[in-house]
């Protein structure tokens, strides 16, 4: 993987380019009806115009249909990406042109600082491989579609890389960058540690390991321990509930499905997927044990246009990978239960994996060798990024087509939806679905209860009568509870108002209209008799 010698300024201009790129991909594969809405996007939206409108972050009570609150102040999610979203909506762009800013301009600093950093220890056209191989990935692309806090903590995670490889003795400056994606997602705490103990690594003695880490470590105290206390002085609890979580083995599954699912792209779940998927992974795991070696003894091994030292590089990144995967297991044991190993959380790890991949790869590939072994090398990556692209490509060419998420066609169509904009608009909304409410009737709505029990049941349908409610059962399953049978709606003296192709409105029978047309052409006038307004921007 030779390449003639670059100078800085060639490899600055095409770090530029490929940010351009980046950007521009984004921009497009997210105009309407392309951008992507999902359930974690109303907290980030709700919560920067609050802050814009009010001064104070505030998501959705989704699934709390005991508070009468349409909102509550943000904790689940930290305030990184909803600030970030509210700097362009307060200079006048819309919501979606906002989150749109925000996500391509994300892609744009992680793809200009991925080349400018591989590109300066082990060689541009190594830079250019990072680059195409990273926004081929499928776990990747694809939160750049929707509006999602990974792509900013994929620019922030780069970035802290590149400070902690030009700057190893500067722990502020890459301890600010950790700390910011701290503040992003609460995963980002593994690039406090990583900086942490990257910088104690640096010291001469033992006072001045402990005196860079503590300076690297300085902002997220500050920072994440300020989000803390707001969040324990409006909450009156922390950001998770710390406990024992169980069924951690069937999570272990579900990362590795998502990790043969990336090792080999575009093949079905099945014994073949899984045997090349290991094959991969054994070939990454001894390129990176070779490259490591071979930088440990050559200090020839290194690009002819060299500016940072490839085994620094190669560190960091598998540092920052080794402290990311730990937090994550930590986190899913004791601090979320419902923490998924899907590919947005294991996104991160896929990026700095293939980061690591490509500088071991320059690295053996200067190694004197058979040409045939470099062929062979060449033409399994080829493989691997062909196949990702395809999915990616698809995966975008189906948001372009149709939108993705909560922003699909089916949602901005849907006959349940509407009737919450039109006959519904004076009622107080309960939903198995509330993010399609939310999205695309501008809606407040509250969820269902997770818990069935009949009491539980009994205790949802007073709360229906007393706050003058409708229940919009979407027949598809929602993503926290369940909407009971009928028979135990009806025994809840709740009745059905008007059926629609996706579902069915229920109401009390005291609040019920009489006059109904007929209920199976979703035909209703029951508007009247809803007292509560929901919109959207209601507070409280």
């Amino acid at each position: 993987m030779d390449s003639e010698p670059a100078t800085p300024r060639r490899r600055a201009l095409l770090a530029l380019l490929a940010g351009i790129a980046a950007f521009c991909i984004v921009w497009i594969a997210t105009a309407p009806p392309g951008l992507g809405l999902d359930p974690d996007s109303a907290s980030y939206l709700n919560a920067a115009e609050s802050l814009v409108r009010h001064g104070e972050l505030r998501a959705p009570t989704f699934y709390d249909w005991v508070s009468p609150d349409s909102t509550e102040p943000l904790a689940h999610f930290p305030p990184g990406m909803p600030t970030a979203l509210a700097i362009p909506r307060a200079l006048g762009a819309s919501q979606s042109t906002a989150a749109r800013l925000v996500v391509a301009s994300a892609a744009f600093v992680t793809a200009s600082a991925t080349l400018l950093i591989v590109a300066n220890a082990v060689g541009l056209l190594a830079g250019v491989l990072a680059v195409l191989l990273l926004f081929a990935t499928p776990a990747v692309l694809e939160t750049h579609l929707s509006i999602l806090s990974e792509p900013l903590f994929y620019a922030l995670l780069v970035v802290t890389l590149a400070l902690m490889v030009r700057a190893p003795d500067r722990p502020l400056r890459y301890g600010l960058t950790a700390a910011a994606g701290s503040l992003v997602r609460y995963a980002g705490v593994s690039l406090v540690g990583a900086a942490v103990l990257w910088a104690f690594a640096r010291g001469a003695d033992l006072r001045d390991r402990i005196r860079r880490a503590s300076i690297a470590a300085l902002p997220a105290i500050v920072g994440y321990g300020a989000w803390l206390v707001r969040t324990k002085y409006e909450t009156g609890g922390g950001v998770r509930d710390v406990s024992v979580y169980h069924g951690f083995m069937a999570t272990v599954r579900e990362g590795a499905t998502t990790i043969a699912a990336w090792l080999a792209p575009s093949l079905d779940a099945g014994l073949a997927r899984t045997l090349i998927a290991l094959v991969v992974l054994a070939l990454l795991i001894t390129l990176v044990v070779l490259a490591a070696r071979r930088l440990a003894q050559h200090a020839a091994a290194a690009a002819p246009d060299i500016a940072l030292p490839p085994h620094r590089l190669l560190a960091a990144t598998l540092l920052l990978a080794g402290v990311y995967v730990t937090v994550v297991v930590l986190s899913r044991g004791f601090a979320d239960g419902a923490i998924p190993f899907d590919n947005r959380i294991l996104s991160p790890l896929f990026l700095l994996l293939e980061i690591s991949a490509v500088v071991s790869l320059a690295v053996w590939w200067r190694a004197p060798r058979a040409q045939a072994l470099r062929v062979v090398a060449a033409a399994a990556l080829l493989v691997w990024w062909g196949a990702s692209l395809a999915t990616s490509w698809n995966d975008v060419s189906y948001a372009m087509e149709n939108g993705s998420d909560y922003g699909e066609a089916r949602w901005r169509s849907s006959p349940l939806v509407a009737w919450t904009r039109t006959d519904g608009a004076r009622c107080a909304i309960f939903t198995n679905q509330p993010a399609a409410i939310y999205f695309q009737a501008h809606r407040l709505p509250h969820g269902t209860p997770l818990d069935q029990s009949p009491d539980t049941l009994r205790a949802f349908a007073d709360t229906l009568v007393a706050r003058r409610g409708a229940l919009v059962a979407f027949d598809e399953p929602g993503t926290a509870a369940a909407i009971p049978p009928d028979s135990v709606l009806r025994a809840l003296s709740l009745e059905r108002i008007a059926r629609f192709a996706d579902g069915s409105i229920w109401m009390p029978a005291s609040a019920a209209p009489t006059a109904l047309g007929n209920p199976m052409d979703g035909v209703t006038s029951g508007h009247a008799r809803c007292g509560e307004s929901s919109d959207f921007t209601r507070r409280r």
